[in-house]
């Protein structure tokens, strides 16, 4: 991963797709306590809690539902 900050102070992450998806799947677990994969397991079967927010934060950063991938794919 290569790190670099913009002249504006913004903080840029380059990462390769690999690095990413460790990056996401830790995220996942940190705020679920399940992988990324666990997770798109329970939306593919219809057992997450779409009234929790911690859901849809999850889901935002997976891509999943409106203008990403959708529920059952």
């Amino acid at each position: 991963m290569k790190q670099f900050t913009t002249t504006g102070g913004t903080v840029v992450m380059d990462v390769t797709t690999e690095e990413y998806k460790r990056l996401l799947d830790r995220e996942v677990q940190a705020t679920l306590g399940v992988s990324a994969n666990d997770f798109l397991e329970q939306v593919e079967s219809g057992q997450v809690d779409w009234d929790d927010p911690d859901t849809f934060y999850v889901a935002g950063i997976l891509n999943i539902g409106q203008n990403g991938h959708s529920e059952s794919s």
